[in-house]
């Protein structure tokens, strides 16, 4: 894979691809805008959450994963009070994860630990939030 990619002048012939690989990861991945709404997720998030990719495009990620922040503003919970039991808005160099809940489409709540990625505005204030359930891990 990475001797055809190395080197191509058009790497978005590779898109297709790409997606089957984002949708072979374990990991649930929610790609979300700066206003906390999900932009793509992968095939593992729908699986995790019950719903379809098609009902959880455009809504806030923060409907599914309990306590998750407001992605714009560094660590500083929706309802204003700071929190470092909550996921921060953080560099790519940091990787922190935590552990919250996720409710599904079935309402019954999901132990997971989250990671909590954001690309600054210069590279499209997009965050990403990868979530992993950790349910066995609980029972064990």
């Amino acid at each position: 894979m990475f001797n055809i990619l190395n080197g191509a002048n058009d790497w978005t012939e590779y898109i297709p691809l790409m997606q089957i690989m984002f949708d072979q990861i374990k990991d649930s991945i929610f790609f979300v805008n700066s206003d906390g709404n999900i932009l793509l997720l992968n095939q593992s998030a729908s699986k995790l959450t019950g719903y379809t990719k098609e009902d959880l495009i455009g809504k806030p990620v923060g409907a599914l994963i309990f306590g998750h922040p407001t992605p714009d503003l560094a660590g500083i919970h929706p309802h204003g009070e700071h929190s470092s039991n909550h996921p921060q808005t953080i560099s790519l160099e940091q990787k922190p994860s935590l552990i919250s809940e996720l409710i599904p489409k079935n309402g019954q709540s999901i132990p997971i630990e989250i990671s909590h990625l954001h690309f600054p505005q210069q590279k499209g204030n997009i965050s990403i939030v990868i979530a992993r359930d950790i349910s066995e891990r609980k029972i064990a």
